[in-house]
């Protein structure tokens, strides 16, 4: 078995569709079982997102595990399906890959970004065309999002160790999230100027106006404010940190455009299943439990709130990024890799997310010390925010 997919054939076939979607890889010879509309993708992650919100609204109306497990659940949906409505759907909306008909991508895109309250679409898809998906910018220090995280403290020629120093206190950190916070809503701000800005954030009072009657404060803060900022900001922060060389060098033989090759890489949320040779039966049992507890609370979590949708596969968007493969982009990544163009680096992969950061953090770590010179104007903290979940 070469790929720690491949580990997880000891489980039945049909559970083939399961560890294909939580580890984010399927096996080689695996065909979609699922294809997804544009359309259908969409309503899911919306749904999601409402129904996060009902349910975490809803638990405050009931005690002890009840009250506990709703909550969670509905955290759950609501950071998981606000990430796909971004990452995703607005995401391929600014790639013109949604419909047919850019008209509509845009519509979906500025419904999705004003439900979420995230930053517009137009300085969503302004910011990358422009700067994060050129081949000369892409991860080096004039990316806006490469910006944000140096001066977040991520800067070359930090030790790894500091590196998780700085990402644990970032994560908790008021100042973070206030700023962060602020740039969506400074954001959305400017758009209300616009007729189309005004009509988009008419669903707050409509949709919100009766929860004031019927909720509490604590409920209301809790339970919907709560994951729409506190825990989706961890969440982009986590993915963002994680999915690609930020500061390392390009390889200058190698044609400019494969960039996004040498510097996006796979990220799958599992590990290889444990073998026994020759482990004693108590030994080999106390590995079996530790790889399904690892799997239920960590791997399990992080591909539903950290990377959901197609975030696995974003090293498959940067070499293919006007693909409209995206609603079954395992898939699709999976194909590139045994049949795409040849001239292309080797895909990449990391199994784990703390993996993935890990190796970040070692290019970082490894790059050369850079100075900021005073005419670098800061990125506008809303683009590092989604964190730029929009289109990469």
């Amino acid at each position: 078995m070469n790929s720690a997919r491949e580990s997880y054939q000891v489980f039945p076939r049909w559970t083939s569709g399961f560890w294909t979607w939580l580890t984010g890889r399927p096996l080689s010879d695996e065909s979609a079982c699922v294809h997804p509309s544009p359309l259908g993708f969409a309503a899911c992650a919306a749904a999601s997102y409402v129904s996060g919100l009902a349910i975490a609204l809803a638990a405050f109306h009931a005690k002890g595990l009840l009250f506990a497990g709703g909550l969670l659940l509905g955290w759950t949906l609501t950071v998981s399906g606000a990430r796909r409505m971004i990452s995703t759907v607005a995401h391929q909306c600014i790639h013109a890959q949604f419909s047919s008909n850019r008209q509509v991508d845009r519509a979906v895109a500025d419904l999705f970004v004003a439900m979420t309250l995230t930053q517009t679409a137009a300085d969503y898809r302004r910011e990358h065309f422009l700067l994060h998906h050129r081949s000369d910018v892409f991860t080096s220090i004039d990316d806006p999002a490469a910006q944000f995280l140096y001066r977040a403290g991520f800067q070359p020629g930090c030790t790894t160790r500091r590196l998780w120093s700085r990402l644990a206190m970032t994560l908790i950190a008021p100042r973070f999230h206030l700023m962060f916070l602020h740039g969506r809503l400074w954001s959305q701000a400017k758009s209300i100027a616009s007729r189309r800005g005004l009509w988009l954030v008419c669903w707050i009072p409509v949709l919100c106006g009766p929860a004031w009657n019927w909720y509490s404060w604590t409920a209301l803060l809790v339970g919907a404010l709560l994951p729409v900022t506190f825990f989706y900001h961890i969440s982009v922060m986590l993915e963002f940190i994680s999915e690609h060389a930020w500061f390392v060098e390009p390889d200058k033989t190698l044609r400019a455009k494969y960039v996004h090759g040498t510097h996006s890489w796979g990220r799958f949320c599992g590990r290889r299943v444990p073998i026994r040779q020759g482990k004693s039966t108590i030994n080999y049992a106390v590995q079996w439990m530790l790889w399904t507890l690892e799997h239920v609370f960590y791997h399990l979590p992080v591909r539903l709130i950290v990377l959901p949708g197609d975030l696995p596969q974003h090293d498959f968007h940067h070499r293919n990024p006007a693909t409209d493969q995206w609603t079954t982009a395992a898939h699709a990544r999976e194909q590139d890799v045994a049949h795409g163009d040849p001239r292309w680096p080797p895909y990449q992969e990391f199994w784990g997310l703390h993996t993935a950061i890990g190796h970040v953090f070692e290019g970082i770590a490894a790059a050369h010390p850079i100075v900021m010179s005073a005419s670098r104007s800061p990125p506008r903290l809303s683009r590092a925010q989604e964190i730029l979940r929009a289109p990469r």
